[in-house]
């Protein structure tokens, strides 16, 4: 399956397209309100691009992400 992946972000913008490898779920790490870190599991894709690999987070806390299968 291929697909090209758009993240966006505050002041931040992504685009990549490539052939989908695996969906896997990742762990990141993020402050939390107390002064410490929070682990959450998010979801990922990781994709072949031309000469590498790219493990695309699908973090709905920081970005909106726009996934669209092509054909």
């Amino acid at each position: 399956m291929k697909i090209k992946v758009k993240t966006y972000g505050h002041q931040y913008y992504s685009e990549c397209e490539g052939e989908v490898l695996a969906w896997v779920q990742t762990v990141e790490k993020f402050p939390d309100n107390n002064g410490g870190d929070k682990y959450l599991q998010v979801p990922a894709v990781v994709i072949k691009l031309d000469d590498h690999i790219n493990v695309i987070s699908l973090n709905k806390y920081l970005y909106w992400t726009e996934i669209i299968l092509l054909q």
